[in-house]
């Protein structure tokens, strides 16, 4: 993550009304061309931050293991275990948290 990216992401919340903002970034292994993916949950709003996270990380079909990225504000991250879990399966996810 760039330095200073953080208050990029907060103003865009911001400009956008948004309580939280689910990152989901994809990278290769360069050794080995595996795939793999993470999650990012922030946002201004650290209730609402703290309840996606949760319900995330009690996702059985995400496999997240918390991990910590620099100096970030009171963020979360994730290594997805399951890299096959795209937005098509993060998104419902989400979607079925929302209606709650």
């Amino acid at each position: 993550m760039r330095e200073n990216s953080h208050n990029d992401i907060e103003v865009f919340c911001f400009n956008k009304s948004l309580d939280v903002l689910v990152l989901m970034p994809i990278y290769f292994e360069a050794e080995s061309d595996i795939p793999r993916r993470q999650i990012g949950v922030c946002g201004p709003n650290a209730n609402v931050l703290e309840e996606v996270a949760e319900y995330l990380l009690n996702s059985s079909e995400l496999k997240l293991k918390a991990i910590t990225v620099g100096q970030l504000p009171p963020w979360k991250a994730y290594d997805q275990g399951n890299a096959t879990a795209s937005r098509k399966v993060v998104l419902p996810l989400l979607m079925t948290f929302l209606s709650c």
